[in-house]
C-alpha cells in the first residue's frame, strides 16, 4: 500500500518548495487543478491544470473531480484520473484543511499522512510582499496579499484540529527544511517497514457473529430458545447434538459485520498485510469469500482463504477465537477473540473483546500514531 502525503500551509509557507523536495526523493505528485492565473515560471500540467472558471464548472458539472473547495475567490480540485498516481507510488498532494478531509475521504484505503507548514505572520508576509517588490502596481499587490492572508486565517483557523496531524515550522532556513524533509521520509518509511508485517484474521466470530446467526436459525426452525452463552466449549456437538449442520445455514450474503469490524480492518490494513484465514467446508468458504469481497474490496482475493490447519500460517499477528489455533502457530503476537468456548484459556494470548481492541494494541501502542 502507497502513502499520500499531503501538504498544507497559508500562502507563502513554502509548500512548492518542500513538494519539489519530496518529488526529488521519488514521490509523484498529485496535480491540483486551478481557475486562478499562473504565476511566472508555473507549467500547465506540472504545477497545476489551469482551467478558466467556465472550463473548471464544466468538468465539475461531469463529475471528473474527486474534490473541489474555493480558496481565495479561487477554484481548486482533484481529477479523479489524479488519484489513480497512487497505485504506482507514493504521493503527494498540496491541499487546504477542507480539501485534505474530502481526499482522504476519497483514499480511506490508503495511509494519508497531514502536514501543516506553521509560519509567522510577517515573516510570510515580507516573503510574499519579495515576490512583487519590483512591480510598477505594487500597491496592488500588497493590498492583494492582505486580504490572501486574512482568508488565511479562516480558512486554516481549525487546522490543528486534524488527527494525527504533523505540525512543522518554517524558518525559511535550508537547514530547517532539510530536517522537516528527513522527518517526513522517516514517517513514511516507517510505514513502509511495516507494510509487510501479517496480520491473520480469523473470520467466524470475529469479523461476523456466525454463531448468534446459527442460533438463531435454530430456535426458528425447532421452536427452542437456546442461547450463544450456552456453547461452553469448542465441540458445539456437546452442547446441541446436530447443532454444527447450522453453520452450513448461515446465510453469508446478509449478515452484518462484528462490533464495526470492517472499520477497524480497514484500518489496520494500512499497517499491516492483512490476511484473513478461516477453517471452512468449500460451500460455506465461496459464500465467506464473496462476502468478504463485497464488503472489503480493500483485502485482495490473495489475502482471502481456506486453512484448516492453522498451525502452518506464520505472521506478525493472529486473531481467533478458537484456542487450538493460538498454540502451534508462527506469529509474534497472538489475540484471544472473547467468546462463551474460550473463558477456560490461561495461556498467553491477549484477550480482547473486538478488533477496536486490536488496533488500539498494534497502532496506538505498539507504533505510537495516536
Amino acid at each position: 500500500m502507497k502513502v499520500l502525503v499531503c501538504l498544507m500551509g497559508k500562502s507563502g509557507s513554502g509548500k512548492d518548495y518542500m513538494s519539489t523536495r519530496l518529488m526529488s526523493r521519488g514521490f509523484l505528485k498529485m496535480v491540483s487543478s486551478t481557475t486562478r492565473n499562473p504565476r511566472e515560471g508555473e507549467i500547465n500540467g506540472k504545477d497545476y491544470y489551469f482551467f478558466s472558471m467556465e472550463e473548471f464548472n464544466e468538468k465539475e458539472k461531469q463529475g471528473l473531480f474527486a474534490e473541489v473547495v474555493e480558496y481565495n475567490g479561487q477554484k481548486y480540485g482533484f481529477l479523479k484520473s489524479e488519484l489513480d498516481k497512487i497505485k504506482e507510488s507514493n504521493c503527494l498532494a498540496i491541499v487546504t484543511p477542507s480539501g485534505f478531509e474530502q481526499l482522504s475521504h476519497m483514499l480511506k484505503d490508503y495511509m494519508v499522512i497531514p502536514v501543516f507548514l506553521d509560519t509567522k505572520d510577517d515573516e510570510r508576509k515580507e516573503k510574499l510582499l519579495q515576490r512583487h517588490k519590483n512591480e510598477s502596481n505594487f500597491e496592488f499587490y500588497k493590498k492583494q496579499i492582505e486580504d490572501r492572508m486574512e482568508q488565511d486565517r479562516k480558512t486554516f483557523a481549525r487546522v490543528l484540529n486534524i488527527k494525527n496531524i504533523h505540525v512543522y515550522h518554517v524558518d525559511y532556513t535550508s537547514e530547517t527544511a532539510d530536517e522537516i524533509i528527513y522527518d517526513i521520509m522517516e514517517t513514511v518509511q516507517s510505514f513502509e517497514e511495516r507494510e509487510g508485517r501479517i496480520l491473520i484474521l480469523d473470520f467466524d466470530d470475529v469479523i461476523v457473529p456466525t454463531l448468534d446467526k446459527a442460533v438463531d436459525i435454530y430456535n426458528k426452525e425447532n421452536k427452542k430458545r437456546i442461547k450463544t452463552d450456552m456453547f461452553k466449549e469448542w465441540n458445539c456437538e456437546n452442547i446441541v447434538k446436530g447443532f454444527i449442520e447450522y453453520f452450513e445455514k448461515v446465510d453469508f450474503e446478509n449478515i452484518s459485520d462484528k462490533n464495526d469490524s470492517i472499520k477497524w480492518i480497514r484500518e489496520l490494513n494500512k499497517h499491516y498485510d492483512v490476511v484473513i484465514a478461516t477453517a471452512s467446508t468449500s460451500n460455506s468458504f465461496s459464500r465467506k469469500e464473496s462476502w468478504i469481497r463485497k464488503n472489503m474490496p480493500f483485502i485482495p482475493w490473495k489475502n482471502i482463504m481456506c486453512v484448516r490447519n492453522k498451525d502452518l500460517l506464520e505472521g506478525y499477528a493472529i486473531v481467533d477465537d478458537a484456542t487450538h489455533n493460538l498454540v502451534n502457530n508462527k506469529t509474534k503476537r497472538k489475540f484471544l477473540y472473547n467468546a462463551p468456548h474460550n473463558q477456560e484459556y490461561t495461556g498467553s494470548a491477549l484477550r480482547i473483546h473486538s478488533l477496536e481492541d486490536v488496533y488500539n494494541v498494534l497502532v496506538k501502542n505498539d507504533l505510537g500514531w495516536e
